[in-house]
């Protein structure tokens, strides 16, 4: 069976910005969910960060691109209210991850992968760094 993940927006930004040293780690989970290997969903405020970032740094015609390309790689959560009272009740201590959280519970997702681990120290479930679940997987 696939195994199903969560990524947070600081390993989608690890590949499209190429910061090193962890875009390979990034880009090494991104191939894997191009190849359908893991089920790999993100949550629809990561487009929008992602969106946001590549069109200050690029051109708005890049940043479309990208989010086309990860509207196809990746299953997007959406965020509605039942997400906002979720993440609102867990009191993270950055709402954000609160939220990205909750999306990953809705994903039925197995871990989440992030570089923030501090971040998402309520979580019930795994959180991984990228370099620690490519060398489990």
């Amino acid at each position: 069976m696939m195994k199903s993940v969560f990524l947070d927006t600081n390993v989608l930004l690890d590949v499209l910005l190429n910061r090193e040293p962890f875009v390979s780690w990034a880009q090494q989970i991104w191939t894997l969910a191009l190849q359908r290997k893991i089920k790999a969903s993100i949550s629809s405020i990561s487009i929008l960060n992602c969106f946001y970032i590549i069109k200050k740094l690029k051109t708005n015609d890049q940043a479309y691109s990208v989010i086309e390309d990860l509207a196809k790689i990746f299953n997007i959560i959406q965020i509605d209210s039942k997400v906002i009272t979720n993440a609102l009740q867990t009191r993270f201590e950055d709402f954000e991850d609160g939220i990205q959280h909750q999306c990953a519970l809705i994903s039925k997702s197995k871990a989440i992968i992030t570089r923030d681990e501090k971040g998402f120290s309520k979580s019930k479930l795994p959180v991984l760094d990228p370099i620690n679940f490519i060398g489990n997987h």
